[in-house]
């Protein structure tokens, strides 16, 4: 049985699942991670990468995105939202002779070049990296084209249900990191999904649609007082 699902979202912008090949049982986090595949004006882009394990569903991944790479004829790179997404994108952008585009140099996850992300940098043409500015570096990426935001790690997504934010547990290595979740986390979101955005791929879950018709992003709201809904 095929691990491998794929979607579309507009011309040029796709997701896909599959299983994360370190996830055990009892893990915190589902077996299932989403990753977001971008057709950029100067660049073919993937971010937060993973190949499928399987050897049907790696082959047939592989091919597909051959095939993309070949026909559009641009750099490739692979974006990493946090150091635990690094996922296949060493792998990749040394398939493609890319780069890799890390939240920190302890990310590299690989011998191939890359890059550190900044603030509002653009990595390439037509995405803008968005630090969420937590003492561990995460950091989203906007796909203004396509009125869509790609976040890695602190909003999560039940297919067919609302966005979430991440459980706390996932941020409470470091007092720091818990204060930041508690205090600091939805106001940074209010500012980087921005009321023109349409919708949000997460890395955990998949795309949600954000505006008319769509439940409230749940960090609406939330900024300044008792945390993110749903948190301790």
């Amino acid at each position: 049985m095929s691990d491998l699902d794929v979607g579309r979202i507009a011309d040029g912008f796709w997701w896909w699942s599959c299983a994360h090949p370190a996830w055990e049982e009892g893990d915190n986090w589902d077996r299932v991670v989403t990753s977001a595949y971008v057709e950029a004006p100067g660049a073919t882009v993937v971010i937060d990468a993973q190949v499928p394990a399987g050897d049907a569903d790696r082959d047939r991944f592989l091919r597909a995105l051959d095939r993309d790479v070949e026909r559009r004829g641009l750099p490739f790179a692979a974006l990493v939202t946090c150091a635990w997404h690094s996922r296949s994108s060493a792998e990749l952008a040394e398939r493609y002779d890319g780069i890799v585009w890390m939240p920190t140099a302890d990310a590299r996850g690989g011998p191939r070049p890359y890059e550190l992300l900044s603030d509002g940098g653009e990595p390439v043409a037509g995405v803008v990296a968005r630090s969420l500015r937590a003492p561990v570096p995460e950091f989203a990426f906007a796909v203004p084209a396509h009125a869509a935001v790609v976040i890695g790690e602190i909003v999560v997504h039940e297919p067919g249900g609302p966005l979430l934010m991440a459980p706390a547990e996932w941020y409470d290595d470091t007092p720091a990191l818990e204060a930041w979740y508690r205090d600091d986390a939805a106001a940074r979101l209010d500012e980087i999904v921005t009321p023109d955005i349409r919708l949000v791929t997460c890395g955990h879950g998949g795309p949600a649609p954000l505006g008319p018709g769509a439940p409230a992003a749940p960090w609406r709201g939330a900024a300044g007082g008792a945390g993110p809904p749903g948190t301790p």
